[in-house]
């Protein structure tokens, strides 16, 4: 999706932002009830997932409607380790 957005790349772009609401609803649902993706503290699904959800700040997708993502997210960006990636 960022390489449509970015770069022009030869894709409907309405279709993935459509795609990408179905899975960030999907990871909504995930966190209903728990903190992390799986486990009682942040495992390698969360570090897995959290690059992807993060490139949703390229597109015209707000997180605002999932609003277990987006504690999620600010979980794990307050990690004593966390450093945010620019670009």
């Amino acid at each position: 999706m960022r390489a449509v957005k970015l770069f022009g790349a030869p894709y409907d772009y309405g279709v993935l932002v459509e795609a990408s609401h179905t899975h960030l609803i999907f990871l909504n649902s995930q966190l209903s009830g728990r903190d992390w993706l799986a486990g009682d503290g942040i495992t390698i699904a969360d570090l897995a997932v959290f690059p992807l959800v993060m490139l949703t700040k390229d597109t015209t997708i707000s997180l605002s409607k999932y609003l277990k993502v987006e504690s999620w997210v600010k979980r794990i960006e307050a990690q004593d380790w966390y450093a945010p990636m620019p670009g």
